[in-house]
Formats: structure tokens, C-alpha cells, sequence
């Protein structure tokens, strides 16, 4: 029997949550600029609507209050590059800031596992984080099943790389306390989400150099919107003349910096992937080295 969904509309005809997608379709038919997402618990949709952000409320505030480490893990692999990546978001006590954690790799011995590699990976990291940090628990919302089931004992470890998980966990358990909490893959929990992004980000290559004629760009993985933001100031406090706007528009946000008649513009995908547009001017040479 199919998991009932929940169809949260913000933006629609009609408004609310709805429980069949035929029902979303017609609230949102021929409505510009549409806002909808499926979740599989009504709590959530309402949560949604309500611009509440019911994981942080439920989940990681009470663990952090008890001290825990939470961190949310995926992987992702490219068959035509032969790599696997890793992401993880952390949430810790007594730290402002969320970490983020990203790598990727090609070896051989692990190929073979695809994009359970990279899930591995991403547990490894956030278990090597927390013990190391000093935290004596950690809390693993996961979307694949085998990185508990492995670690439980419940499925036989065959392969090279989930034997050299199963000795790790056997090692750092009695160190730190490891909980796992399995959620269900591209289900609109925006953390897990985050670290997809993360491991998808870490297989690109770091810069891509496009020539477009008298215009030229660059692309640059894994990059915060903070880290731009404290670039663009750096600049402007240096380089008189030197000014810009922000624009938000849903999962992208652009900069048009403009330096003297010189002008460009940064855009930011997903808060991760940079792309860098103008013409090859001082301007668009000052960024480029920066």
C-alpha cells in the first residue's frame, strides 16, 4: 500500500494541505509562481505553511539542549567520472554556526559500492567529527538504510568498505554514543536535503573556465553565500567605486557588482555552486583573484 503524502500549497489558487495530488494540481493550474511541497506527515505540511521549521523544533533543539551532536548525512556518485561524494550537516552545543562537511573520492575498492560509498563516507565524517570534537553522542538522521543496519550487525559486511565502516563503528562506539535515525530520501527535510547538495557539489570540479567571446565565467563548487558576501565587502571597502546588489530569487541569488563603467554578475545556486558572468574587464580579473 502506497505511503500517504501530504500536498502543502503556499502559493496556489487555494491554499492548505491537501491529500491527493490530484487535488494539488488544480490549486496550483495555471498559477505564476506557484509554492508547493509533498511531506509525508501532515505535522510537517502545516509546519510548512506555517513557516516553521518543525526539525529544528523536534529533533535537533532537545538533543542539542542534552548536549548531543546532530548531523544529517547522504552521499552521491558519477558513474561517468567513476566518484563517489560525501556531505554531512552538523549541529552542535555551544556552536553559532552550522558545519558542513564535504569530500570525494575515486578509490577503486570503493567504486563498486556507487553512491552507498559516498553515504558511508558521509557517516564516517560525521562520527570522526563528533568524537573528535569531544561530544559524547551523535545523532545520525540517514537516508540509507545499510549504514545502521551494517552497524547493528543486521546485514553482513562483504565489501571492503563497509567492513572498514563496521570496524570503525565497533571502535568509536565505546567512545561515543551513536544513535541513527532513518528518514526517507528527498522527502523535503531541507537538512538532508543540504547534504545531498553537499555530496553532489564535492564530485564537480572545483573551477570551470568558460570563454564566451568578449565574455567570459567561471564555476566554483562549494561555496556559502557568506563567504561571497564577505568577499564583495573586502572589495568595497578597498576598490573606491566599487558597489552592488543582492537579488533573492527562490534557490538563487545574485549580485551585479559594478566597478566604475565595469560591470558583472555572481549568481549562487542552492548556496554551493558560484558561476561568475562579464566581460574580461579589471573588474571581472580583480574577482577571479581574489
Amino acid at each position: 500500500m502506497a505511503k500517504q503524502k501530504y500536498y502543502a500549497v503556499k502559493k496556489g489558487n487555494k491554499t492548505g494541505v491537501f491529500l491527493a495530488w490530484e487535488e494539488c494540481q488544480e490549486a496550483i493550474k495555471g498559477f505564476s509562481g506557484h509554492e508547493f511541497k509533498s511531506f509525508e506527515s501532515e505535522a510537517e505540511a502545516n509546519a510548512y505553511l506555517a513557516d516553521e521549521d518543525i526539525v529544528l523544533i523536534n529533533a535537533i533543539k532537545p538533543r542539542l539542549e542534552k548536549g548531543e551532536v546532530v548531523a544529517f548525512t547522504d552521499g552521491s556518485f558519477d558513474a561517468a567520472k567513476k566518484m563517489y561524494g560525501a556531505g554531512v550537516v552538523i549541529f552542535a552545543p555551544n556552536h553559532s554556526n552550522i558545519v558542513e562537511l564535504s569530500n570525494r573520492g575515486n578509490n577503486e575498492k570503493y567504486i563498486e559500492l556507487g553512491n552507498v560509498a559516498g553515504e558511508i563516507i558521509a557517516v564516517l565524517s560525521a562520527i570522526d567529527w563528533a568524537w573528535k570534537s569531544g561530544f559524547s553522542k551523535i545523532t545520525i538522521f540517514h537516508d540509507y538504510e545499510g549504514v545502521s543496519k551494517w552497524a547493528a550487525g543486521e546485514w553482513k559486511a562483504n565489501k571492503n568498505l563497509s567492513q572498514y565502516y563496521k570496524t570503525f563503528y565497533d571502535d568509536k562506539k565505546d567512545v561515543i554514543e551513536i544513535e541513527f535515525v532513518k528518514v526517507s530520501g528527498h522527502s523535503n527535510n531541507k537538512y538532508n536535503d543540504r547534504a545531498d547538495v553537499l555530496a553532489k557539489g564535492a564530485i564537480s570540479e572545483n573551477k570551470t573556465i568558460t570563454n564566451l567571446g568578449d565574455n567570459a565565467g567561471y564555476i566554483i563548487n562549494n561555496v556559502k553565500e557568506s563567504e561571497i558576501t564577505d568577499l564583495l565587502g573586502k572589495l568595497k571597502a578597498e576598490c573606491v567605486g566599487l558597489d552592488y546588489l543582492v537579488v533573492v530569487n527562490g534557490n538563487k541569488t545574485i549580485w551585479t557588482v559594478q566597478f566604475n563603467k565595469e560591470r558583472l554578475t555572481i549568481s549562487l545556486f542552492n548556496n554551493i555552486k558560484m558561476v561568475v558572468q562579464g566581460k574580461k574587464s579589471n573588474l571581472f580579473q580583480l574577482l577571479r583573484l581574489a
